[in-house]
């Protein structure tokens, strides 16, 4: 049996803008992904960042 690990609600809402080293980045959508290995299974939140 898998065990589950589920995250908490992201704090990077869709439409977050700001800038990670000389970089500018807007987030333009957002998913939580379930993930299964072999006894595992969790969650992870997934961005769209052009």
């Amino acid at each position: 049996m898998a065990s589950a690990t589920y995250g908490t609600s992201s704090s990077l809402k869709t439409g977050s803008a700001g800038n990670l080293g000389k970089k500018s980045w807007h987030a333009q959508g957002h998913a939580v992904v379930e993930v299964a290995r072999t006894g595992r299974l969790h969650e992870r939140h997934e961005y769209h960042v052009p």
